[in-house]
């Protein structure tokens, strides 16, 4: 097996604004690449890291969180893979060159002491005529260590969202054949002025039409 895992420190400041002061987050992307017979393993992550004013442990929950769940899906993935291996071996007939693919990508949109909000694209192959794209939403409150959904903190507003996502909703070349709702939404991730509504293939339209992606700035709610 070949493995590389590359940690760029870019020196770089990702300076995101909060409601009461400028927070600075040191920002470093984390590559992992993992090539084997059967297997093809692409992951580029965002790491933060905070300058000295902020207790790292703080966010080193954020970080092992993130890396646990893609520790998951890469385990998972070799389960299978594993297994079809066990087959391949007892059925001659089988394509021995099949590959199992694993990309992962992240967005982060918005690093502050108040909010962390980040999507994470999971791509698969695992047969079939194609793989699949799956988004996850991480929403982390630094100060309290623990890990928020978006979706349910949001629920009141549902009629409200239900006539914004229509409004605000980009179908190019009208693509899309059904209407985004609050019910069928993947995750939602927040950014300083914008909650981020991401719907997963399939949802909203063929799988040509790719995910679906809607931008409703915070001030159509009165109370954010």
């Amino acid at each position: 097996m070949k493995t590389s895992i590359l940690f760029v420190l870019f020196g770089l400041f990702l300076f995101v604004g909060c409601n009461k002061k400028e927070v600075k987050f040191y920002q470093s992307d984390i590559s992992q690449k993992d090539s084997t017979e059967h297997l093809i393993v692409d992951i580029s992550l965002t790491g933060l890291n905070t300058d000295e004013k902020f207790n790292s442990d703080i966010i080193d929950v954020y970080n092992d969180s993130i890396h646990k769940f893609i520790a998951g899906i890469r385990s998972e993935l070799r389960k299978d893979m594993e297994q079809y291996k066990s087959f391949v071996n007892e059925d001659s007939l089988m394509n021995k060159n099949f590959t199992f693919e694993l990309y992962v990508k992240d967005t982060v949109f918005l690093a502050s002491t108040d909010l962390i909000s980040t999507r994470i694209l999971v791509y698969m192959y695992q047969g079939g005529a194609n793989g699949s794209n799956n988004y996850y939403a991480f929403n982390y409150l630094p100060k309290e260590k623990r890990f928020i959904d978006i979706k349910s903190l949001l629920q009141s507003e549902e009629k409200k969202i239900n006539l914004l996502l229509p409004k605000h909703f980009i179908n190019t070349d009208s693509c899309f054949n059904d209407v985004p709702t609050y019910e069928n939404t993947t995750c939602i991730n927040e950014s300083l002025e914008n909650y981020i509504f991401t719907f997963n293939q399939y949802i909203l339209g063929p799988r040509y039409c790719g995910e679906a992606v809607i931008t409703i700035p915070k001030n159509n709610f009165s109370d954010k």
